[in-house]
């Protein structure tokens, strides 16, 4: 939930909010450890909420073919993860994966992307994320406590009532808050705050390796 001052909180918790205290930095690693801190502070909030009835779980990729809202600490965090995660010869091989499905997603909506049912391109073999620890704000939002109903409206064709998807509210609205708050700190930051989707934040970042510091000292963020 998010007090009257905007503050992430949860029972009996407080984030520290590193992010604003301490500036994004001139680099990609730097950029990528406040964020990391940020998802660790966000997650020991989370702890704090009873999430029995979650029905996420490793192994269930069915929302991952929706359009993923980004900022672009997140994106250049997720990179870097990848650069460090995986051996040289994966890294091309995983560049080009994201080439091709940004080009296949590329200018698509929300309804045409969904309709296209193209899974991201940070799914395994076995549709594990890779990036898992450094997914996204709006990825770690998605919180079904009911696994047929959410299957169900993400394959729902045209024409047809998708379900309402039921999802642990206090979970979306923590996530959801902190984009928010995030994106706030960016403009007080001097820094473009304007999201774009996962796919094109990740090509853009691994076909030009200079674009993080670009944006890190005021450049705009990739929309096309």
């Amino acid at each position: 939930m998010m007090d009257s001052m905007g503050l992430i909180s949860g029972p009996g918790r407080r984030a520290s909010r590193p992010w604003q205290t301490r500036a994004f930095g001139r680099n990609s690693d730097s950029c990528a450890k406040v964020m990391a801190a940020f998802y660790r502070d966000l997650e020991c909030v989370l702890a704090g909420y009873d999430r029995s009835r979650v029905a996420c779980a490793a192994g269930c990729a069915s929302c991952c073919v929706v359009n993923v809202s980004v900022l672009m600490p997140e994106a250049i965090a997720l990179v870097q993860h990848l650069r460090k995660a995986l051996a040289p010869g994966l890294s091309v091989e995983l560049a080009e994966r994201v080439g091709r499905h940004y080009r296949e997603v590329r200018g698509l909506d929300d309804q045409q992307r969904l309709s296209l049912q193209a899974s991201c391109a940070f799914l395994d073999e076995q549709g594990a994320c890779l990036v898992y620890p450094l997914r996204p704000l709006m990825c770690r939002a998605v919180s079904s406590i009911d696994p047929v109903s959410c299957r169900a409206a993400l394959t729902a064709g045209d024409g047809e009532t998708a379900p309402p998807v039921l999802m642990h509210l206090h979970q979306k609205q923590l996530f959801d808050g902190a984009f928010i708050e995030l994106a706030q700190t960016l403009a007080s930051q001097g820094l473009d705050d304007r999201s774009t989707t996962l796919t094109t934040a990740a090509y853009h970042l691994l076909a030009q390796p200079d674009l993080a510091a670009v944006w890190l000292q005021g450049g705009p963020v990739p929309q096309g």
